[in-house]
């Protein structure tokens, strides 16, 4: 669970501009409806893509092992680094 937390420190540190326009998308689509689906998930693909290249492989490698022991409730990395980005403004 070590490199799960470690990569949410790096996404933290590294993202806070994603995470900001996240938090807006989320936001305008949910609360002020400004925003349809398509825009809301494409803001969310760019934070997690841009997330998923700060973490290195092997560091993805000790996540993806978590996932296939079933020892985290992710069942695939873009579910864990969604999770993490929309996470990530919260202290684990």
């Amino acid at each position: 669970m070590n490199a799960a937390k470690r990569a949410l420190k790096i996404i933290r540190q590294n993202c806070q501009n994603e995470i900001r326009e996240l938090n807006k998308a989320y936001k305008d689509y949910y609360i002020h409806e400004h925003i349809i689906l398509e825009e809301f998930e494409y803001i969310e693909l760019c934070a997690w893509t841009k997330a998923m290249k700060l973490i290195p492989k092997e560091m993805q490698d000790e996540i993806l092992k978590l996932i296939k022991n079933k020892e985290c409730r992710f069942e695939s990395l873009p579910d864990f680094f969604k999770f993490s980005v929309s996470a990530a403004n919260y202290k684990v």
